[in-house]
């Protein structure tokens, strides 16, 4: 995107600030999302959130219609 639309372009703009706030959140001791992965299961939607520390937390976000 950055390519195409210049590095001042607004997405890649919020993507570098949202980097580098996790970034200096980790290399504070925090423990930060790294990965996550969504699916859907018996009708509900959930978020498989894995953590800096190895820990993977389970987000429901309800039934899915």
């Amino acid at each position: 995107m950055e390519k195409r639309w210049g590095a001042s372009y607004f997405y890649p703009v919020q993507a570098r600030k949202a980097f580098d706030q996790r970034l200096n959140r980790f290399n504070c001791g925090e423990v930060v999302e790294v990965y996550s992965s969504n699916y859907i299961e018996d009708g509900s939607s959930f978020d498989d959130v894995m953590m800096s520390d190895g820990t993977v937390k389970t987000i429901c976000y309800g039934y899915w219609d």
